[in-house]
């Protein structure tokens, strides 16, 4: 008995320390994660139009983009994410359509990302973490709800994405802190550090651990 009081007693204080962890993450919601040094530019007016070429042109109202050498064909990219179209006045949200982001290219060889359940995000040249000669992208999915959410690495391999590493588990409460996802391991060719958070059962807080693995070429 005392047991099962002890594990509800847990449960209900990782529920609270969830609780205001989201509080206190869309009371900052004007910060932009990761909160790293990468170059991107968000640009917010009424409506902005945006010209890739000839056949690919759309409208938004805000844009978030990064530049990076993503093919490895030594010139610099643009890589512009196009978050999903929602409808106004809705409690929490709601997509036109289905809740897909997508990262176009200023570059048009370059396959277009899909990333589902996604309604925005900050695209992030991770650098060349696998030393295949081209830079990869990294991206935290913005959603409606929860602190938790995993962030994805992607490599560009035969002209088609494919993640770099698995995709890792973070917390508002890591990014933060300012503790990046992914590094590169500076002591191992081809491998990255990746930073994720977990939740300590003994003390029910949150805790960021780290470990080097092996990036996909």
């Amino acid at each position: 008995m005392k047991r099962i009081i002890f594990l509800v007693m847990i449960l209900l204080v990782v529920i609270a320390v969830e609780i205001i962890s989201i509080q206190k993450h869309f009371q900052s919601s004007k910060k932009i994660y990761p909160q790293k040094d990468s170059t991107f530019f968000l640009l917010a007016t009424n409506k902005i139009k945006v010209k890739i070429d000839s056949a690919l042109a759309f409208e938004t109202d805000t844009i978030l983009f990064e530049i990076g050498d993503f093919n490895g064909d030594g010139k610099i990219d643009t890589a512009f994410l196009l978050p999903p179209k929602t409808k106004k006045y809705s409690e929490f949200g709601e997509c036109v359509g289905n809740c897909d982001c997508k990262i176009y290219f200023s570059d048009r060889t370059i396959p277009v990302i899909n990333i589902t359940s996604c309604i925005g995000g900050q695209p992030v040249n991770e650098g060349d973490l696998n030393e295949d000669g081209a830079d990869e992208i990294g991206i935290l999915p913005n959603w409606w709800t929860s602190c938790w959410r995993a962030y994805y690495v992607y490599t560009l391999r035969n002209n088609r994405w494919r993640f770099a590493v698995e995709p890792i588990s973070t917390h508002c409460q890591q990014w933060e802190e300012g503790v990046d996802a992914i590094q590169k391991d500076s002591s191992k060719n081809g491998y990255a550090i990746i930073s994720y958070s977990m939740i300590d059962n003994s003390t029910a807080d949150f805790k960021v651990l780290t470990k080097s693995v092996k990036v996909e070429r």
